[in-house]
């Protein structure tokens, strides 16, 4: 029980504070993108371009073994929302590298073209997309039309992670088909990497009703929708007296922070200055509501905020906002077909006024 209680405190001492760095969220731009998978695939390219005696190790069924423990390790951190995205794709790839390397010996010779090849092709790819799609200014622009289209195709349901993961997975298994497995890790790399580009450009959910728990209409109807189009961020703010949730609630590709009086206005500037789409929740914010709704105007291009609010006409919305009030949110379905809607034009190139019903 000792161990379990060690190794849970040391998760927790792993996560985001918002009281020691307001959202950790918003990384650094990455050397390289998956560093753990980088750094194998070089060290294998290395023992073998060298003909290193240590290069037996990797080929031996140990090896093999590890691929799969790394595999299985990789699922169950995908499915676990309290980790970050990025440690299952980079385990995932680093585990068919290990597996790749160790049974493609058996079909091909030791040192072959191929095990010399693959990991510097794997490597490259990663420095290349890390410098061409992540690191690019343009596509970390809000305003950018090119930015636009790459969140409106990663929409896509072709463009699920999981059938990137199946296709490199078969291509792994599949040795008598040398070219498979490249293409297919190729493919994820790329994927990973528009994923990486839209992360540092999050879609923001701002709750100020100074409740400790997240409204039932971002988790039924909001999230699912706003999940289609990139990461999500959600502050809810909440009373220095409410009974305190926990801090960071993690959904998937989504972080949650539950933010104290004290910390909302630091929070909440950083929110609107990183984010793309902004979904300013003002309903039963009964207190400094049309304040709260001034400053996200202040900072953010109206027409990438969305307001939910109980009476639009209280709170003297500007024009060009578009906002649902409360008569809209009574039918869910008509709320959910028409936020589909302002997400689709909000994507659109061409700037213009946004018309929801």
């Amino acid at each position: 029980m000792a161990f379990f209680s060690k190794l849970a405190a040391s998760v927790n001492k792993l996560k985001p504070s918002p009281g020691n760095s307001p959202l950790l969220y918003f990384r650094n731009f990455p050397a390289i993108i998956l560093p753990l998978f980088s750094m194998s695939a070089a060290i294998i390219g290395f023992l073998v371009l060298t003909d290193n005696p240590l290069q037996n190790y990797l080929a031996s069924p140990w090896a093999f073994g590890i691929g799969w423990g790394c595999l299985v390790l990789a699922a169950a951190l995908y499915w676990l929302p309290q980790f970050h995205y990025s440690w299952s794709y980079d385990l995932f790839c680093t585990a068919t590298l290990l597996i790749w390397f160790s049974s493609w010996q058996e079909v091909y010779r030791p040192g072959a073209p191929i095990f010399q090849s693959y990991p510097f092709y794997f490597v490259l790819l990663a420095l290349l997309v890390t410098y061409t799609l992540v690191r690019n200014r343009d596509l970390n622009q809000a305003e950018s039309a090119n930015a636009r289209l790459l969140r409106h195709i990663f929409s896509f349901p072709l463009l699920h992670p999981l059938i990137f993961f199946a296709l490199t997975l078969w291509g792994v298994l599949q040795p008598e088909d040398y070219l498979t497995y490249p293409a297919a890790m190729g493919l994820l790399i790329i994927r990973y990497g528009l994923f990486e580009c839209l992360h540092n450009r999050p879609i923001a959910y701002l709750q100020v009703s100074r409740k400790p728990i997240l409204s039932p209409l971002f988790t039924n109807s909001i999230y699912p929708i706003m999940g289609q189009y990139g990461p999500l961020i959600t502050l809810a703010r909440i009373s220095d007296s409410s009974p305190m949730a926990p801090k960071i609630l993690r959904h998937k590709n989504a972080m949650s922070y539950w933010v104290t009086e004290e910390e909302w206005r630091q929070w909440l500037q950083s929110a609107v200055q990183h984010c793309f789409l902004v979904l300013l929740d003002l309903r039963q914010a009964t207190q400094n509501a049309a304040d709260e709704l001034q400053n996200v105007c202040s900072q953010v291009a109206h027409h990438r905020i969305l307001v939910l609010c109980d009476d639009a006409q209280e709170l003297f919305i500007p024009a060009d906002v578009s906002y649902f009030d409360a008569t809209q949110l009574k039918d869910e379905q008509h709320f959910q077909t028409a936020l589909e809607r302002w997400f689709k034009q909000s994507l659109r190139p061409v700037y213009r006024k946004i018309t929801i019903f």
